[in-house]
């Protein structure tokens, strides 16, 4: 609490408009008026010359005592007119900091419903954002993909076109001959037709950027099969349906298939791919006596056949 401070001229006690009573250089000592003109006048009526002239009879105590209670009856008044004024102030500062309570509330406010809003912005943002980026990421996975190679002009590396050709081979086993007119039209000597060959290297690309998990789509897969198989099945039927592995002559009459779902004479990989390797501009190398003799053993009539 606050220490009410008296005047040591005029005897009015407050907290406010007191000033050291040194600096007024008159011998005065403690804490006097500011306000100099109004401390002077309650200081001299204190002291009037009726109360100087008091009568003889007055006691020395009781004029103290009217002289104390003027005194302090000057100093409560002071003292509620600044608690009176200090009251306004402090009501007025209220005010202000209430309308400025108000004033901030609605701005804080208008503040959580814009923070709402655009937090609903960034989300719907965020997912238009990623749904770019897998854009992107399947663009470039496109770019990413190697390019289509053709068996025509594979490398001169024995090593590359038997690694390509066995490739080949595990996919026509897994996939292509599945289909029974696929098994019925693919002539046990196709190794040995290089044509044959690159149709079926051409399908195997088509059909693996078809099932792509990441590129590939229903749209190419439904091409795959309305138009890519059913047209390599029937260039197939049409160039070398009618050779064998025996007489390696085209429309052969007697012309025999292998088992359903086994790539006739897989195990002329290697002989093959040398040859189409490094010497690609002589004739295939011939078939050997075991070939030929399993090659009759496996030889069935081409109509009718069931796989």
């Amino acid at each position: 609490m606050t220490e009410l401070i008296t005047c040591t001229r005029c005897g009015r006690r407050g907290v406010q408009a007191f000033i050291p009573a040194d600096t007024l250089l008159d011998g005065a000592t403690g804490f006097v008026c500011s306000n100099i003109d109004a401390c002077n006048q309650r200081r001299n009526h204190t002291t009037t010359p009726q109360a100087a002239t008091a009568p003889p009879t007055a006691t020395a105590a009781g004029g103290a005592g009217r002289e104390a209670g003027g005194t302090d009856l000057a100093a409560v008044g002071a003292l509620v007119r600044e608690l009176d004024a200090l009251r306004r102030r402090m009501d007025a500062q209220v005010d202000e900091l209430t309308r400025a309570i108000g004033v901030h509330g609605d701005q804080l406010a208008d503040a959580a419903l814009r923070l709402d809003t655009l937090t609903e912005q960034h989300a719907a943002l965020a997912a238009v954002v990623k749904g770019l980026a897998d854009q992107v990421k399947q663009v470039l996975r496109r770019g990413q993909r190697p390019p289509a190679f053709s068996y025509l002009t594979i490398s001169t590396e024995p090593a590359f076109v038997r690694r390509r050709l066995t490739a080949l081979v595990d996919w026509m086993q897994r996939v292509f001959l599945r289909y029974p007119d696929a098994a019925t039209a693919l002539p046990e000597c196709w190794l040995w037709h290089p044509d044959v060959v690159e149709e079926l290297s051409v399908l195997h690309q088509t059909w693996d950027a078809a099932y792509d998990p990441d590129t590939g789509t229903a749209t190419l897969a439904g091409d795959w099969h309305d138009r890519y198989r059913p047209g390599v099945i029937r260039r197939l039927r049409a160039t070398a349906s009618s050779c064998s592995l025996r007489t390696h002559a085209p429309r052969t009459p007697d012309q025999q298939v292998p088992a359903a779902t086994v790539a006739p004479f897989a195990d002329a990989i290697t002989p093959i791919a040398a040859w189409w390797a490094t010497d690609r501009g002589q004739p295939a190398p011939a078939p050997t006596d075991d070939q030929l003799t399993a090659a009759d053993q496996l030889a069935r009539p081409r109509n009718g056949a069931h796989r």
